[in-house]
């Protein structure tokens, strides 16, 4: 299995906590400032204190997409292997 893709999935559930509540993609910013600046709490691994990461909206939301990007990427590639002595009949 390559090392990207894991890379990828790896980097994209870090992430994931800080966004939860940000908005999918950048079509959802319809009618919003894409300029104002959203910060959000990110847990760092290793530390009990969470960083502070501020971003503009637009970069929140390109960074949620890149993620959902990421995991049907990655879903995609799972489901287009067949397990060893399974059979896809």
């Amino acid at each position: 299995m390559p090392l990207v893709p894991l890379l990828m999935l790896a980097q994209a559930v870090a992430v994931q906590p800080a966004i939860n509540s940000l908005p999918n993609n950048l079509s959802t910013l319809q009618g919003k400032d894409p300029n104002k600046v959203v910060c959000q709490l990110e847990e760092v691994q290793g530390s009990r204190i969470p960083e502070r990461v501020c971003r503009t909206a637009a970069e929140w939301a390109m960074i949620a997409q890149g993620n959902d990007d990421a995991v049907e990427q990655f879903k995609k590639g799972l489901s287009d292997r067949s397990l060893p002595g399974v059979s896809n009949n």
